[in-house]
């Protein structure tokens, strides 16, 4: 169930809308479930599983199926939250938006999913080197969106 959750959370944030995030989670499993013997650890098969998401997704984005519809952050947190939080909650992920996608992934796999710097870049399909600077350069724009840190 946290592997779905996971999932789940991260195709929402990518697609910023629940009904894409629910195409790509579904073709994700879909994927996952033909190549499911091939994978001898659960710690690849989460990376493995989070490279399928991340593959699909940008393939579709290139074929213009997403657009850049806001999540209806409120929809998705409890009721049960205060109204101070949900705005700060709603205020980061307004601002990871406006960062470059490749940026905002890392952020996403990194300090959300807990994914290691070497995992995301088998995801990504880049370097270790790249990741740290996508993480270092996106936390600190983020910082400045946030009004965390002065220009």
């Amino acid at each position: 169930m946290p592997l779905q959750d996971n999932l789940w959370r991260y195709c929402l944030f990518m697609t910023k809308n629940r009904d894409k995030a629910k195409d790509l989670l579904g073709e994700t499993v879909a994927i996952a479930y033909e190549g499911f013997n091939g994978i001898n650890e659960q710690r690849a098969f989460l990376s493995w599983l989070f490279t399928v998401a991340s593959r699909i997704y940008y393939k579709m984005q290139a074929k213009k199926l997403y657009d850049v519809a806001e999540i209806e952050f409120e929809s998705q947190i409890s009721s049960e939250l205060n109204s101070d939080f949900l705005t700060d909650i709603s205020f980061l992920y307004e601002n990871l938006n406006k960062l470059q996608e490749e940026q905002k992934e890392a952020i996403i796999l990194f300090n959300i999913e807990g994914f290691t710097r070497k995992e995301i870049a088998d995801i990504q399909k880049v370097s270790e080197e790249k990741v740290k600077s996508r993480l270092a350069r996106g936390k600190q724009k983020l910082a400045k969106l946030m009004g965390v840190v002065d220009e």
